[in-house]
């Protein structure tokens, strides 16, 4: 596990990744430890960050436009074709429920439809109508699906 202070910088976060190869779940919960126990003035330093896992890369933030405060984003995510449609993204949706300490959770530019559909399913709303494409998560309705716990990606080949 990350020890919350050794990370100074992102030099230090990127020698955890390459030393420990850790999961993008164990890489989450880290992050959102650190930013939520950084001074405000290193907190812009780390308010956007990218998980990644063998080819998988997720962007992550702890704000995004026309939400007050702070809210957890998932800003982008990349995950090869061997991997998709097989729960991985349904999983870390969970898991990033369970762990949000923001009262928000926010999707930006879904463009896929599949998964436009089943946010729209699970009583998400559309952020407003400048960001059409973006949706404040339902997170009861997610956490009421009983998804199964996320798994480092390898499994869900």
């Amino acid at each position: 596990m990350l020890d919350d202070a050794a990370i100074q910088s992102k030099e230090d976060w990127l020698k955890w990744i390459l030393d420990k190869r850790p999961s993008i779940q164990t890489q989450l919960n880290a992050w959102l430890r650190l930013v939520q126990t950084l001074e405000p003035g290193r907190q812009n330093n780390w308010s956007s960050h990218q998980l990644n896992e063998e080819d998988a890369a997720v962007l992550m933030r702890n704000g995004t436009n026309d939400v007050s405060g702070r809210c957890l984003v998932i800003a982008s995510v990349r995950l090869p074709p061997p991997f998709q449609r097989r729960g991985w993204f349904k999983a870390f949706l969970s898991e990033c429920c369970r762990e949000n300490p923001w009262p928000q959770l926010v999707i930006e530019d879904v463009e896929n439809p599949h998964l436009r559909g089943f946010l729209e399913r699970l009583n998400c709303r559309v952020l407003n109508s400048r960001y059409s494409t973006t949706y404040v998560v339902n997170q009861q309705e997610v956490l009421a699906l009983g998804t199964p716990s996320l798994q480092p990606l390898a499994s869900y080949v």
